[in-house]
């Protein structure tokens, strides 16, 4: 039976109040049985047995055993288990032998365990003492002591298991609340990452292939007033724009196809920075001068991206908002102080292109290529300053760097 019970054919494991239920009626119709094989034996009459067997009959089908609906508020169970504590009196009272009516009230303790602290005591003191009464009532007190006093152990272990089955019962419930608040902040994380890819995505778009088709463009308007005046130019313009549309276009497939794929190969930073400047350079227009420490190349990819991207915006604003000007690109790693600099100065004054707005085309707290590069910094322990100068402006970007 007890492998049947664990090991069932069909692999569920029942539950352990499914148990508890089991036993309690299997209790309560023990009790019931007794009564009626002790009322035939002897000599009394058939209604008191009749009767007993009514009241334990009331009090099984009345105790709150799993999800009785009369039960299920603490108002109702209180009520419920008062009847059937004064029902579990009457047997103890009416019974030729109390002990047959006692057993109930290893029933009765468990399911009392549900109540608050004051009645779930009531419950508990209520055991032994009635029973002890039923003893003096009957008079078996002196031929039946020894019964009382075992009797006694019996209450206190099964108080003991109420309350440690309580316990597990209000541990179990707590669990699940914690699961489902785990639940929930995992559906809420689960949305936060998604908002995170979408920002860094769109940052991705604009810092990459965003900076190429800025170039191209800029190319293709010079290009666009070139082709008649100066047509080797204006195809040497137009090759350019060409290799940076196709450029853009690898790097928006690298974006799709693994957005967590690094842009950068290990000690290629200086290459890359120095592509991009010649990039500007052949589209002619903005004057750019390169002092790169060779330390560069020993950062990490991550914060080697964030460098790269900073001079693809801040060449790309001079080249966009002050034509003409002369640029500097410095990027120094300063190993006594943990960190590189990266500056990014210009001489020209900002100027206005016809269409745009008339607001400034950078203020100090920057558009989106500069919000969107002040977050890159900041996320790797760094930080970005725009500043304007008189004339021109200066980008400035600090990260930390460790010792080797």
């Amino acid at each position: 039976m007890y492998n049947f019970c664990m090991s069932p054919p069909n692999g569920r494991r029942p539950r352990a109040l499914a148990f508890m239920a089991a036993a309690a009626y299997l209790a309560i119709g023990g009790v019931a049985a007794t009564i009626i094989l002790y009322g035939a034996a002897s000599s009394e009459s058939s209604p008191p047995t009749i009767l007993l067997t009514a009241l334990v009959v009331v009090f099984g089908a009345s105790i709150p055993i799993g999800e009785r609906p009369w039960a299920r508020t603490p108002r109702t169970l209180v009520l419920t288990l008062t009847v059937d504590l004064l029902l579990l009196v009457a047997l103890l009272f009416l019974a030729p032998n109390p002990w047959m009516p006692a057993i109930l009230f290893f029933v009765l303790i468990p399911v009392s365990s549900r109540l608050g602290p004051s009645l779930r005591y009531v419950f508990y003191a209520t055991a032994p003492l009635t029973s002890f009464a039923a003893v003096l009532v009957h008079g078996h007190l002196s031929q039946e002591w020894s019964s009382v006093v075992s009797m006694v152990p019996g209450f206190f272990a099964i108080v003991v298991f109420a309350e440690s089955f309580r316990a597990v019962r209000e541990s179990s419930q707590e669990s699940n609340k914690l699961l489902d608040e785990l639940v929930s902040a995992q559906e809420q994380l689960r949305e936060v990452a998604v908002v995170e890819e979408r920002q860094r995505l769109a940052q991705e778009m604009h810092d990459a292939v965003g900076h190429r088709l800025t170039v191209a463009s800029i190319h293709l308007e010079a290009v666009s007033k070139l082709i008649e005046s100066d047509p080797a130019r204006a195809a040497e313009l137009a090759s350019v724009s060409r290799d940076q549309v196709r450029a853009g276009l690898a790097e928006l497939r690298s974006a799709v196809s693994s957005l967590s794929a690094p842009v950068l190969e290990a000690r290629s930073l200086r290459r890359r920075i120095t592509e991009t400047v010649n990039a500007f350079r052949a589209g002619g227009g903005v004057e750019v001068a390169t002092d790169l420490d060779p330390g560069a190349d020993e950062l990490d990819i991550e914060q080697a991206t964030v460098l790269l991207r900073c001079v693809q915006e801040g060449l790309t604003n001079v080249k966009k908002h002050a034509p003409g000007a002369r640029a500097r690109v410095a990027l120094t790693l300063l190993r006594r102080e943990d960190r590189v600099e990266l500056v990014i100065e210009d001489d020209g004054p900002a100027v206005r292109r016809e269409g745009e707005s008339t607001e400034q085309p950078e203020s100090e707290e920057g558009g989106f290529g500069l919000r969107s590069l002040r977050g890159r910094a900041a996320a790797v322990g760094g930080t970005l300053e725009f500043s304007r100068l008189t004339p021109g402006s200066r980008l400035s970007v600090i990260l930390p760097v460790s010792r080797r």
